[in-house]
């Protein structure tokens, strides 16, 4: 059964909860490590071996002149292909994306869907001058649950908890204005490249916060393409070191080619 959308929060019209504690390290990169309360896979689920790693904690029993510890198993890390749910277990396969997407938007009731649809438009997944269909549902609609089941299935958790990470990589927009920007962690790997091509390093942890942020701003105002916000954005945050790394490579390459005469 749905959640009912709570009125007194419109930060989460759906109901969705708080994030889970952790997540995965990096988006994509599966089998990622994710916390569960128990080891059981429901019908349904992909069934897997070894997919489960038991968390145990300490316990001191007995008394000060014959103390006694033992071990107990409080909990599991599971890093396996499935579906976590907001409770801390295992809920479901990875959605079908083509099968699933009319699917899951038509499970919700008309308030709940408006609700999240609108959601989802002030947080800039609309493609610019698009607005949720007003009436039945338009193909921009069903875009955008598809992308939201594909970050899931990347997330490793089921939709709705898979909500709170889409919030956090999408921020809602003052204008409303729906200019579709770019997830944190879709930007997080473009941005390391050209990194790696403009200064020669990965960027460190705060490096890349920065600029995900900055190209996400560059999108929502329109001052360019993606691509090109994502090209210019590491030499930019770095000229000094972008220049020096860029007269390495010419001297580099000068030298090989001095060598080779």
């Amino acid at each position: 059964m749905s959640k009912t959308p709570d009125p007194v929060n419109p930060a989460d019209p759906l109901g969705a909860g708080a994030p889970p504690v952790a997540t995965a390290a990096a988006k994509g990169a599966t089998p990622f490590a994710r916390p569960v309360t128990t080891n059981v896979l429901p019908e349904g689920a992909l069934q897997e071996t070894g997919a489960f790693l038991p968390q145990s904690g300490t316990r001191f029993e007995g008394t000060a002149d014959n103390p006694r510890v033992s071990r107990t198993t409080t909990g599991y890390l599971y890093a396996g292909q499935n579906l976590v749910n907001e409770k801390g277990s295992v809920d479901r396969a990875p959605y079908d994306i083509v099968r699933e997407t009319y699917t899951e938007l038509t499970k919700l009731d008309s308030t709940e869907r408006a609700a999240l649809l609108k959601e989802m438009y002030q947080r800039g997944l609309y493609e610019k001058g698009v607005k949720p269909s007003t009436s039945g549902l338009g193909q921009q609609d069903l875009r955008v649950m598809s992308d939201i089941l594909k970050s899931s299935n990347q997330y490793g958790y089921n939709w709705r908890t898979s909500l709170n990470f889409i919030r956090q990589d999408n921020p809602v927009s003052t204008s409303g204005s729906g200019r579709r920007v770019s997830q944190k962690l879709d930007l997080a790997g473009d941005l390391q490249r050209e990194a790696l091509g403009t200064l020669g390093r990965a960027l460190t942890k705060q490096e890349l916060n920065a600029l995900v942020l900055q190209v996400q701003r560059g999108e929502a105002a329109g001052t360019a393409s993606t691509s090109t916000l994502v090209e210019m954005a590491p030499g930019q945050a770095n000229p000094d070191e972008a220049q020096a790394y860029g007269f390495a490579r010419v001297a580099d390459f000068t030298s090989q080619v001095l060598a080779g005469n």
